[in-house]
């Protein structure tokens, strides 16, 4: 699932495609061995560019119909749209030792909790590195499955999310978590 490693997917093989859900557009891409990264935006254009851009050694392909990939996006898709908490896709994520220690610790966080940045930070024993947790959830290439999304400021007040605050909000509010503070 996960990789500690600098090795950043070069002269590999990524296929993605592009597919609606309830916050826009859903680019889904994936190795061989399963999902590397998912970005929503309004504009095909902008998310093929923000994949280059991610992923600049890597050879990218669009395949609309790879069933493969066709039945992955299905599941980023229901689960980012909330109908479906499971998650059986395979994951290819890959990242410093830090980053995919924090990564592993989202996926544990439960739907309908959150946590801070100092919990989480104090969770994978690095109680001082409340800011390198926050850089590491800012390099999640999967969000929404590897819930950066319930990751909250230290006083229960939202703080940054790739897509911004508002889908956050509407993300938790969702998922159970309800606060007079937002």
């Amino acid at each position: 699932m996960f990789s500690k490693t600098n090795h950043h997917y070069q002269d590999e093989r990524i296929r993605y495609l592009i597919v609606d859900c309830g916050f826009g557009r859903l680019l889904v891409a994936a190795t061989q061995h399963g999902i590397c990264l998912t970005e929503i935006n309004d504009q095909d254009s902008a998310l093929v560019k923000y994949l280059q851009a991610r992923l600049p050694q890597a050879t990218i392909e669009h395949l609309a119909n790879d069933s493969e990939l066709i039945n992955w996006a299905d599941q980023a898709r229901s689960h980012i749209d909330g109908e479906c908490a499971d998650w059986t896709a395979p994951l290819d994520v890959r990242g410093t030792a830090f980053q995919v220690s924090v990564w592993q610790h989202l996926v544990g966080i439960p739907v309908g909790q959150t946590k801070t940045y100092g919990q989480v930070a104090r969770a994978i024993n690095r109680p001082s590195a409340s800011r390198a947790v926050g850089a590491a959830i800012g390099h999640n290439p999967i969000a929404i499955h590897i819930a950066c999304h319930r990751v909250i400021g230290q006083k229960g007040a939202l703080t940054g999310f790739r897509w911004g605050l508002g889908m956050k909000k509407q993300i938790l509010a969702r998922e159970g978590v309800i606060s007079m503070d937002w």
